[in-house]
């Protein structure tokens, strides 16, 4: 059946118009700078604008008109606009302070994004923090590893009842915390620190000058006591406690502020290091080193 140019143009503008409705819904006060009249006014759409329409009006939504599950569609949305060349580290200091870290009391979060309090970086900052503190750092790391059954009891636990996370919010996740592993360290703390145990054989041989890859998404504290703790008890007699210390840290994120557990102090880390000095005592050693840029 064939259909006039008029008639063309009165069903695109009806689809956009559609749209911007279901969309000034879904994320109030994200648009009300845009004009209805103004985005479907007779002006003459490029190819790239249609089709924009067009898969936005597709999306998030089954064959009926039922919306997608909530937790499906923040998904949906977050891989299709989401941008990963931003600067993460960058976004993370600057919500420092600006955005309340009252999760532990409730899960103000997705409601601060969908209302436009936040912008969709920082609500995927927040919550692949939240994901990686709490949930699996294995499915960080690897989201293949994902389990639907662990995944609903993070969505209770960690983001109470508000989302269930998906396979795609722990591929964000991954993504978001190896860039701010390998970010420039925006926060500029003074040390940070994190301790291991090694085989006695391996601490015989630690001495400068040796670099070695860290890991893509590593975990360091600024207190050098929570470090301690952790290695001294876990020490056993053919081992030996490794305190690895960073001065003035060129890389890396202070994600404290919106970890589970705040009181661990946490940084990640995903530079290669290069061991500067040793300090070996009988029962530890103390590697002091520096990023790799």
């Amino acid at each position: 059946m064939f259909i006039g140019n008029s008639m063309k143009e009165r069903f695109l503008r009806s689809i956009i118009k559609e749209e911007l409705k279901r969309l000034t819904e879904f994320a109030p006060g994200k648009f009300t700078n845009t004009s209805l009249d103004a985005l479907t006014s007779n002006k003459t759409m490029s190819d790239i604008e249609v089709s924009q329409a067009l898969d936005n009006a597709l999306k998030g939504r089954h064959a009926s008109g039922r919306p997608f599950l909530s937790q499906f569609r923040s998904s949906l949305h977050e891989n299709v606009e989401i941008n990963f060349n931003s600067d993460f580290g960058k976004i993370l200091h600057e919500m420092n302070g600006r955005v309340s870290n009252s999760w532990n009391k409730e899960f103000p979060y997705l409601y601060m994004y969908k209302t436009g309090k936040i912008s969709l970086e920082e609500y995927s900052v927040i919550k692949s923090i939240m994901l990686f503190t709490k949930a699996s750092v294995a499915t960080i790391r690897d989201p293949e590893k994902f389990d639907s059954n662990k995944a609903k009891a993070t969505g209770s636990q960690v983001f109470l009842n508000k989302i269930v996370p998906t396979k795609n919010d722990y591929e964000i996740a991954n993504k978001i915390m190896t860039k701010l592993s390998v970010s420039k360290n925006y926060s500029e703390p003074d040390s940070i620190f994190r301790g291991i145990v090694v085989d006695k054989s391996i601490g015989d041989n630690l001495r400068p000058f040796i670099e070695f890859n860290n890991w893509p998404i590593s975990s360091f504290t600024l207190d050098g006591a929570i470090a301690w703790n952790f290695i001294t008890a876990n020490i056993f007699s053919d081992k030996i406690a490794v305190l690895i210390e960073i001065n003035n840290p060129s890389h890396g994120s202070n994600i404290s502020q919106f970890s589970y557990y705040r009181h661990e102090s946490e940084v990640v880390l995903g530079k290669r290091l290069l061991i500067k000095d040793v300090d070996k005592n009988d029962d530890r050693i103390r590697l002091e080193c520096d990023i790799i840029p």
